[in-house]
């Protein structure tokens, strides 16, 4: 856990992709990532999950940063990888994603 808390710089955020499978982890691998996310059977079946996704459907900023911060409070220790719907449903704004809140 501690390469990957190593990869998390302020002003140079850790872009996360998601993976479903074996060949799409290997392209991203090959790409250059140095990390990669995975789907949610995926990380329930390897216990030692380190982070989660938060979703925020395009809701309001604010109050999704207000659930961050309460799941961080219980669970310092937990990545939580916020703002990821700014690329689902449009294309990405890294500005948006990475304002502080």
């Amino acid at each position: 856990m501690n390469d990957f808390a190593a990869l998390h710089r302020a002003g140079d955020p850790l872009i996360l992709p998601n993976v479903w499978d074996v060949a799409s982890a290997r392209c991203l691998v090959e790409a250059g990532f140095p990390a990669l996310g995975t789907t949610s059977l995926g990380a329930a079946a390897a216990a030692g999950a380190a982070g989660v996704n938060i979703e925020d459907a395009m809701g309001s900023a604010e109050v999704h940063a207000a659930l961050i911060r309460s799941v961080k409070r219980e669970l310092p220790q937990l990545f939580v990888n916020a703002r990821t719907d700014t690329y689902w449903q449009r294309a990405g704004d890294l500005a948006e994603t990475s304002r502080p809140r």
